[in-house]
């Protein structure tokens, strides 16, 4: 089961979005995308082990929390 969460009126699935978002973060770590403010590179990649730890197990928490620190990802390509 996809669980759902509203974040700023935007429905996210948060299993299906966790995969998303991994993508986006690993283009953000290989250069593909930056924005103005300018990106802590380190915590990306730290940022990345951790999210593809969740979503191996499966963990709805940490995968919501991730999605809810870097909705401006989502909202940028929508």
């Amino acid at each position: 089961m996809n669980t759902h969460r509203t974040v700023n009126g935007v429905r996210y699935h948060v299993v299906d979005d966790a995969d998303t978002l991994l993508c986006k973060l690993q283009n953000k770590a290989d250069d593909y995308y930056y924005d103005n403010m300018g990106c802590d590179i380190d915590k990306v990649e730290s940022d990345i082990d951790v999210l593809e730890k969740a979503i191996s197990e499966n963990d709805i928490k940490t995968m919501d929390k991730m999605i809810s620190e870097y909705h401006q990802l989502f909202k940028r390509y929508q």
